[in-house]
């Protein structure tokens, strides 16, 4: 029987004890992974718990910060016993936490493995977690989902356990006020006392008002007792050696080395105290200071414990906040590549492994800290993103340059304007250089096509020159034939003859090029000839010179054509300059005496030059009716 009436049993005791059952019991929340730290090792508060059923003793915190996924799979595996659960379940939200950052670096570095490889893309990029992982995401949840379930059945139990111990009182009433035999009333008390001990823990917020009647019948009952003092002395002899034994036993805590260990032991005993028995008030209050003494100096010890705690992780706390001044300067600087991201990031693994080696922080500064973490790492690898689209777009921009430039070149590539392409075809791989890159997926094959482009008309333009000596000598033999008609020729008319020359012109021109050292000769025998049929028809020179230019302009394609005008404004211009330049000259001299010698070839050089110029006017004449029957501006 029991009765711990004496000063409400331990109300001495330190006021940090838990005051509820409920804490032991009540599902906890699970904070979201990303606003936690580091576990953080939870309360061994239990002085102040005197009239609860049970006390709730926490087990040392699991740190799992830095561990590897093998070393937390091994943990999982051996503690999915439902008493083993419940015992660490403050341990899952810290779990649950390594898991996923287990994930994130696994992640992590599969990416930069992968973007190591050539023609990578991030946007291509699958994440496959190691099987570990998976396993372990398994086993987490399979840990969770048992810890919800237990939580619930406790509820349940406890609720239970009050109705069973509301009973147990309604009958204790019972028997101190119906039963008169003293024999069977003892009998039957001893029973319900044997069947209180056998229920178990019930809600904090009934506790006190229970255990106060419970008191108050074992008083009562040992009150009604008294007419039996022989049985009554017998009970408290026997009490008083189980309190003996659990004030050794409690004595004996302080040589246990696990504190926990030691305040889980308390507990069992500060129950089997309250459920000893009956004692009077001056044995009972002696045998309650001593087992008082030994819980107060396993107090102490704990704590401390808790103050050496305590400045380890204020040290944790500077460590980690130097650390997550460094990652925010990391995460402020304005990265302009991913080559100089990549370098800082090297910096950001090395204090990334360094925060994760640091232990606990306290608990008021553990959230927040995290999440300034949490946070300058997000803002960090904002920068890797921000780059990769703006190299996306300059690659999109290369593209589109590289594409037009290529299918400028590949126009070109055919041209047999040799002189004229290969300045164009210059010009085309100058921008080439001066325009934005693109991703190295795209670059070779962009390259290979636009330099294929180029290197076909080179090729072309080679092999052209390569057989020109051929082709000249061939045209030189054409173009003798061509004479050789001409000179054969017997037109009876005029209009015969023109049109023997027009035909025999366009037939010079289409044959091309021819040695340059016969290229003199062969124009004064085609001259020649020339004259020399017209002279058989009886034509005058100048009329003969206009006919013939007429002959070479009608055999002209339209490109010749304007680059003849061209050249016929110009050198009007140039004479016209001359002659005006000579009149000036002339005047300063025009009255002086003795100047005849100097004047004289200066104005014969000023006829030819106006002569030369009339012949330029006529020949612009006749080109600009050529021009205009063409159409050409």
């Amino acid at each position: 029987m029991i009765h711990l009436d004496e000063k409400d049993e331990l109300a001495e005791a330190p006021q940090s004890m838990a005051t509820s059952e409920a804490a032991d019991h009540a599902p906890e929340p699970a904070p979201a992974v990303e606003d936690l730290d580091e576990v953080e090792e939870l309360d061994l508060e239990l002085e102040n718990a005197e009239s609860e059923d049970e006390i709730e003793i926490q087990t040392e915190d699991e740190d799992f910060s830095g561990k590897a996924p093998e070393l937390l799979y091994s943990w999982l595996k051996t503690h999915l016993d439902d008493a083993l659960i419940w015992q660490n379940r403050r341990a899952y939200t810290p779990l649950k936490l390594r898991v996923n950052e287990l994930f994130d670096e696994d992640r992590q570095a599969k990416l930069r493995a992968f973007m190591t490889l050539d023609d990578a893309e991030e946007s291509e990029f699958v994440f496959e977690p190691a099987d570990i992982l998976k396993e372990l995401r398994k086993l987490s949840k399979q840990f969770g989902e048992a810890l919800n379930r237990i939580r619930k059945q406790t509820e349940n139990d406890l609720n239970a356990n009050l109705l069973a111990k509301k009973d147990l009182l309604d009958e204790m009433r019972h028997v101190i006020s119906d039963e008169s035999d003293v024999e069977k009333a003892i009998q039957r008390f001893r029973n319900l006392l044997k069947r209180w001990k056998e229920i178990g823990s019930i809600p904090g917020r009934e506790a006190d008002v229970v255990y106060n009647n419970y008191r108050h019948f074992n008083k009562m009952f040992y009150d009604f007792l008294k007419i039996n003092q022989e049985l009554s002395q017998m009970d408290i002899q026997k009490v008083q050696l189980l309190r003996e034994e659990i004030i050794q036993q409690a004595e004996r805590l302080a040589e246990e080395p696990s504190i926990n260990t030691s305040l889980q032991r308390l507990q069992t005993l500060r129950k089997d105290w309250r459920e000893a028995g009956y004692l009077p008030d001056d044995l009972d209050q002696a045998m309650f200071e001593r087992f008082k003494a030994a819980c107060d100096a396993l107090y102490a010890r704990r704590d401390a414990y808790h103050k050496e705690q305590d400045e380890i992780r204020a040290g944790n706390l500077q460590a980690k906040t130097k650390l997550l001044d460094q990652v925010k300067s990391l995460a402020s600087q304005n990265y302009s590549s991913l080559t100089e991201w990549k370098k800082a990031e090297e910096q950001f693994q090395v204090q990334d492994t360094e925060w994760r080696k640091i232990g606990p922080v306290p608990r008021a500064q553990s959230n927040a800290i995290w999440a300034e973490f949490l946070e300058a790492k997000k803002q960090f690898f904002k920068h890797r993103n921000r780059i990769y689209k703006e190299q996306q777009a300059r690659y999109a921009e290369g593209l589109k340059a590289k594409m037009a430039l290529i299918e400028e070149a590949e126009a070109l590539k055919d041209s047999t304007q040799w002189k004229e392409t290969v300045e164009k075809i210059k010009a085309l791989q100058q921008r080439w250089k001066a325009s934005p890159p693109v991703d190295r997926k795209r670059s070779d094959a962009l390259w290979n096509r636009f330099r294929a482009a180029c290197d076909a008309f080179f090729e072309a333009k080679k092999g052209w020159f390569d057989g020109q000596s051929d082709r000249e000598q061939a045209n030189l033999q054409q173009k003798q034939a061509v004479i050789s008609e001409l000179e054969q020729s017997t037109p009876e008319t005029e209009a015969d003859a023109q049109t023997l020359l027009s035909e025999l012109q366009k037939k010079w021109e289409a044959i091309g090029y021819v040695p340059m050292s016969e290229k003199k000769n062969l124009e004064t025998a085609w001259d020649t000839a020339v004259a020399a049929l017209r002279q058989r028809l009886g034509i005058d020179p100048e009329r003969q010179s206009k006919m013939a230019y007429k002959e070479k302009l009608e055999a002209m394609d339209d490109k010749k054509l304007l680059d003849e005008r061209r050249f016929l404004g110009s050198k009007a211009k140039q004479i016209q300059d001359e002659i005006i330049q000579i009149e000036n000259s002339l005047e300063r001299f025009i009255n002086a005496k003795g100047n005849e010698s100097f004047l004289r070839p200066h104005r014969l050089r000023m006829e030819r030059l106006r002569i030369d110029l009339e012949g330029i006017e006529s020949r612009r004449q006749q080109l600009k009716v050529v021009v205009k029957q063409r159409g050409l501006n």
